[in-house]
């Protein structure tokens, strides 16, 4: 093998191709990164027996030929070129040989064949469809927020990608929970995603997939039993998916309720960033919330270890009694949405609590509420010695 390239492209190359290798693994092939030179074009894949990332780009090969190489190391010499450079590699009896300039550098070798490959045969494709880096975004990025991290319920460690109706359209749905908060989000259905069976797809692929695909003008999406491929103009990543089966989120999305909060996001973000302080996590970051005759109230702390309070800008419709929610589902749910006012519909006592925008009727978020008196945010309206926003 023997070949030149940019050190721009190169360093693209390992950015993509090699994003999936396990740099701190015990088993020397996965630390590396598989090149392959053929018709003009090289190709750097990595696995770490989870994903499998792959990208190629244009190079001027003089002898074809496939080898493996440590992936940080390569990736290290490269960062560390100038930029514009040419570089030239060429694989040596056992060695991988990359000159820059008058830089030269000798790297070992392992077998191709001990690569090894997370794909299956191909053959039983469920669905296969088309859809924008943007949609690709849109989808996956809000609903992740508040996947689950325990290893305990692995199955919610992940985004539920499925086809479901949503106001009695068939539209393709991403969801994920972690039992306490749950978003779920809806795009339009590409053509060929009707098929498609429900499937758990890892934080950290829906993480990988984001980086690599967002920008992306098409990406395509293929849906087997045990895999999933994304794949781009030059880059293409392989995953196995999380065998489990997800719960029906369904049933605790409550319906609209007569009695909402419409709270302005800005005013909302900056309150909770100063009542975190007081928000403890022995508490579970509780927030109390109250309406006020200038906003909703928001208060938090226990009062041996102080206490915080804040009004911010808010709108009410119809009866709106105290309630609790955490301070850190309360920032995802903000961070959520991109309108400037999130509505939050109070179905009742012990009822979730479902965020939604009116802009925004393909993205829904639920929080179950936490158990408050109401007492610290309404005593804090009219006690000037209290910590105020």
């Amino acid at each position: 093998m023997k070949l030149t390239i940019s050190r721009n492209d190169l360093a693209d190359l390992m950015a993509k191709g090699g994003s999936s290798a396990e740099r701190t693994s015990v088993i020397p092939i996965l630390k590396h990164a598989r090149l392959v030179a053929r018709n003009r074009t090289l190709a750097v894949s990595t696995t770490n027996l989870e994903m499998q990332a792959e990208s190629l780009g244009a190079a001027n090969v003089e002898v074809e030929g496939e080898t493996t190489v440590d992936a940080d190391k390569l990736k290290t010499i490269v960062d560390r070129l100038p930029r514009g450079v040419e570089i030239l590699i060429a694989l040596e009896g056992a060695d991988l040989i990359v000159k820059a300039g008058r830089s030269r550098s000798r790297l070992p070798t392992l077998p191709v064949s001990d690569m090894p490959s997370i794909e299956g045969n191909g053959k039983e494709v469920a669905a296969s469809f088309a859809m924008s880096g943007a949609d690709l975004d849109r989808l996956l990025a809000r609903a992740i927020t508040v996947a689950s991290t325990e290893e305990t319920r692995y199955y919610l460690n992940g985004a539920y990608l499925h086809v479901r109706d949503w106001e009695n359209e068939a539209r393709l749905c991403a969801t994920a929970t972690d039992g306490s908060a749950l978003i779920a989000v809806a795009v339009d259905l590409p053509e060929g995603a009707a098929s498609m069976p429900g499937v758990i797809v890892s934080t950290a692929t829906v993480a990988a997939a984001l980086r690599l695909f967002r920008g992306e003008e098409s990406v395509r999406l293929t849906v087997s039993k045990l895999h999933i491929v994304f794949e781009g103009a030059t880059t293409r990543l392989a995953s196995k998916l999380i065998d489990g089966t997800y719960p029906d989120y369904q049933r605790v999305i409550p319906a609209l309720s007569p009695n909402c909060v419409l709270l302005d996001k800005s005013s909302a973000g900056s309150a909770v960033a100063l009542l975190e302080t007081f928000a403890t996590k022995d508490q579970g970051n509780k927030l109390e919330a109250a309406p006020a005759a200038t906003g909703l109230a928001l208060a938090a702390g226990n009062g041996g270890e102080g206490d915080g309070f804040a009004t911010v800008d808010a709108e009410f419709e119809g009866d709106v009694s105290p309630f609790g929610l955490s301070s850190r589902y309360l920032k995802a749910m903000l961070a959520t949405f991109r309108s400037e006012s999130v509505r939050l519909s109070l179905a009742g006592h012990g009822a979730p609590i479902r965020f939604s925008a009116d802009s925004e009727p393909d993205t829904i978020g639920v929080v179950m509420p936490m158990r408050v008196s109401g007492r610290l945010a309404t005593e804090g309206q009219n006690d000037p010695t209290r910590t105020q926003a």
